[in-house]
């Protein structure tokens, strides 16, 4: 996420940071909902990069005021952004950050591929309702939102690892392919539907690993065990040099996908030890693999096999003013 959102004025609008844990802990306070600076930096990290974003606005090098917004994906309509929280400081009310907070809002939702934001409001905050109606949000209808506590439940225990096997895939295997990458796709497309196809076509699909799998550079395995659990493609690059950087043998692990009921079982450790394996021995010693932001699961899995992170790439929102 870039550094500024927006700016108006002597407003501007930026990601939240962990350094802005106190205040955004008092405003929502001050918004009724009591919370503590400690539990602000936790928060913060599971929101970010997983279909949210925390917005703060910030004016004179104060932070008064900050707004969520995130995809909440229903079954019953089509994916809808909705502002989850949006306050503004008692003393800042009225000066146009309400405003601009809703406006960079807005612009991450389009920027995600939504056509439409909604946001929920209580009852009892008629100075709200009138702010979102003369920014020209229409009230659709008014809800009764109940709520029961639960008792906690025991820990999930942990799942046994499988008891699989691994060989190198075949054109055969093309099929078995496709069915297990559709998790995968799937997952992307709900994520960035501008950028994946929820539903692509099958045959470009078979075709496409059917030439990847016979170009002699791509490593392939599969992973087995009463059927097919997971698969991992890698590419065996040679870099050339060029003025800046000298000549890199690199193995770049293109797809890495494990079946949902499969994850967390070793499997996905077993096939990346494979292909680490097979790459050194033909001497490409430096292995890559590379994660969407939002694909928190996959960060933690790379990082839990020894992944770290070298580089990263930045796209600007598109209405970002410069």
């Amino acid at each position: 996420m870039p550094t500024m959102i927006g700016t108006t004025r002597d407003l501007c609008v930026r990601p939240a940071r962990e350094a802005d844990a106190a205040i955004l802990a008092r405003l929502a306070t001050e918004l009724g909902y009591p919370a503590e600076a400690d539990d602000m930096p936790s928060r913060l990290a599971r929101l970010v990069g997983a279909g949210h974003a925390v917005l703060v606005a910030e004016r004179q090098g104060e932070v008064v005021g900050w707004i969520q917004v995130g995809a909440t994906p229903v079954l019953v309509e089509s994916p809808v952004a909705r502002i989850l929280g949006l306050v503004v400081a008692r003393d800042h009310r009225g000066g146009g950050v309400g405003r601009a907070l809703v406006a960079a809002a807005e612009a991450w939702a389009a920027d995600q591929g939504f056509d439409r934001l909604g946001v929920t409001s209580n009852i009892v905050r008629g100075e709200a309702h009138g702010f979102y109606e003369r920014l020209g949000y229409v009230r659709r209808k008014t809800q009764h939102v109940f709520s029961r506590a639960i008792e906690a439940m025991p820990p999930r225990p942990a799942q046994p690892p499988v008891d699989l096997g691994t060989r190198p895939a075949g054109l055969e295997d093309v099929e078995a392919l496709v069915a297990l990458n559709a998790h995968v796709q799937g997952l992307h497309a709900a994520a960035h539907p501008r950028l994946f196809k929820a539903e692509p076509d099958p045959q470009q699909i078979r075709e496409m690993f059917a030439a990847m799998i016979t170009n002699p550079s791509a490593l392939w395995r599969i992973a087995e065990a009463d059927g097919p659990l997971g698969y991992v493609y890698a590419q065996l690059q040679d870099r050339p040099a060029t003025w800046m950087r000298p000549a890199l043998r690199v193995c770049t692990i293109q797809h890495l996908a494990v079946r949902p009921e499969f994850r967390r079982r070793g499997v996905a450790r077993r096939l990346v030890a494979d292909v680490v394996v097979e790459a050194r021995a033909r001497g490409y010693a430096r292995i890559e693999i590379d994660h969407w932001s939002f694909n928190e699961a996959a960060r933690r899995c790379f990082a839990a096999l020894g992944f770290e992170v070298f580089n990263e790439r930045l796209v600007l929102r598109r209405n970002t003013r410069m």
